[in-house]
């Protein structure tokens, strides 16, 4: 879902990467349903390399952020509670923001 709200917000083109065959067979539903150009695939980004992208956004469990390696120059994390601390390598951290005892987070590349 997270692809679909950035390709409505006028990112492009935007690539929606996910394990799971259900959820690229999901997000590539719903991109039709809600008209917008996402580009859906099947990857595994702990043994893959990630797609280029100026923004990745990983919506994710804190162990599998911190062992992304994206291809990116910013980086948004999300998806664990605001006790935990994600790290990027090769990421300086920029901004944290929280709500309802959940957390995201900004990172730049180096």
């Amino acid at each position: 879902m997270i692809a679909i709200a950035a390709a409505r917000l006028g990112y492009a083109p935007v690539h929606a990467v996910d394990f799971d065959e259900a959820a690229v067979e999901a997000t590539s539903r719903n991109a039709a349903v809600n008209g917008v150009d996402v580009v859906p695939r099947l990857l595994d980004l702990l043994h893959e390399e990630a797609p280029p992208a100026d923004v990745a956004v990983a919506n994710i469990d804190l162990r599998t952020i911190s062992a992304l390696r994206p291809r990116a120059g910013r980086l948004v994390t999300s998806g664990y509670p605001v006790a935990d601390r994600p790290a990027a390598p090769a990421f300086d951290h920029v901004e944290r923001r929280t709500r309802d005892g959940w957390a995201a987070d900004l990172f730049r590349r180096e």
